[in-house]
């Protein structure tokens, strides 16, 4: 025998449109859903601030506390915000009433389209009022949201809050607007001094800020000019000299082959602004027992011409390679040396105490030789 079957069976949602039947093999409902669902099986409600036929229309947003209005109907259940009313809460208050369903009426010292529907606070007042709502008189003030102030001539400074008149007379037994014009005239009378004033005292400040200015200008040329002689005073350490090609090439044999001008290039050479001056040999001995009286003498002896003593001097140093320095060019010591262009005699150079065998001790070094007095 054969038991019985299990038959599971989904209802429609029963919210097709004009409550039609829905697919019976999906639940589809294939002609539409009713107001205020929507999905394949319309089991959906509109979300929140829709409603209406195919969850198209929005609500009024002015639902008390903000709560979503009828997903049908698009009505608001509980009632509207402040400033409004009607069943969907779309409708703000009439001219001179605000608050819950538009019940509260406006203080009649708003000036009009000025009450604000929510709460009736008043943007602008009439003259004589101030305040929150309108409802706050003038005191010593007057006009329009109590602009102005009363006339300081009007006996216990008090005026009409409108017009601003004086309500008990005018001090000193004029009228009041007769002392006005006199205060005002005296006020244009000071106010033109003070205008004279401040025309001279800029004046004068733009002119002492002019004389400061052609002071540092002056003291910066000056500056500058001390430099420059400074500049040209200490230019005795290298002369600039120009070379010409053809004037190396015949120069060339008169040079000494130094221990740095190896790995000079001509190219190089001939590209310099400074060049040394082309001297081997060592000059004559300079006279260096010079007595401390008489060094004052010597110094300004040596900067007659230009420093042309200083520069003599400095021209008869001994330069180029006055003795062999073949073991600092060999290939093995070549590393050795920080700088490739710089390389110790042989006959002064350091031997290092090593057992290595590579370069024999090799440091690019040399003794000097020292004369000492004795005393």
């Amino acid at each position: 025998m054969t038991g019985p079957m299990d038959i599971t069976v989904n209802n429609c949602s029963g919210h097709c449109l004009n409550n039609s039947p829905c697919n019976k093999h999906t639940g589809h409902c294939d002609k539409g859903c009713n107001q205020g669902y929507t999905g394949n099986n319309c089991s959906n409600e509109c979300s929140p601030e829709y409603f209406g036929m195919h969850c198209k229309e929005r609500c009024s947003g002015h639902c008390i506390n903000n709560k979503p209005c009828h997903h049908v109907s698009g009505e608001c259940s509980n009632g509207c915000k402040d400033g409004f009313i009607g069943s969907h809460c779309t409708a703000a208050c009439e001219e001179g009433y605000f608050g819950t369903n538009c019940s509260r009426m406006c203080s009649p010292n708003c000036k009009p389209d000025t009450c604000r529907r929510t709460d009736g606070s008043c943007s602008s007042c009439t003259a004589g009022w101030t305040g929150y709502n309108c409802t706050t008189e003038c005191m010593l003030t007057y006009g329009e949201n109590c602009q102005h102030p009363c006339n300081g001539f009007c006996i216990n400074q008090t005026c009409d809050r409108k017009n601003g008149t004086c309500l008990y007379g005018c001090k000193y037994g004029k009228k009041c607007d007769e002392v006005s014009a006199d205060v005002e005239k005296y006020s244009k009378t000071a106010s033109s001094s003070n205008n004279f004033t401040v025309i001279v005292g800029g004046t004068l400040g733009a002119c002492v800020i002019v004389v400061i200015g052609i002071v540092l200008v002056l003291f910066v040329t000056r500056l500058k000019s001390k430099s420059t002689t400074m500049a040209e005073r200490q230019s005795f350490i290298l002369e600039p000299k120009t070379h010409r090609t053809n004037e190396l090439q015949t120069e060339k044999s008169k040079l000494p082959i130094d221990c740095r001008s190896q790995h000079v290039r001509a190219n190089d050479v001939a590209e310099a602004t400074y060049a040394l001056p082309e001297k081997t040999k060592r000059g004559p001995p300079t006279n260096k027992n010079i007595s401390v009286r008489n060094m004052k003498a010597q110094i300004a002896n040596m900067s007659i011409n230009e420093n042309a003593g200083f520069k003599s001097e400095y021209h008869d140093i001994p330069r180029g390679e006055l003795h062999p320095c073949t073991e600092g060019k060999k290939p093995e010591n070549k590393v050795k040396n920080r700088y490739t262009t710089i390389f110790p005699y042989d006959h002064s150079r350091i031997f290092l105490k090593t057992t290595a065998k590579d370069g024999e001790g090799y440091i690019n070094a040399n003794y000097i030789e020292a004369s000492i007095l004795s005393l």
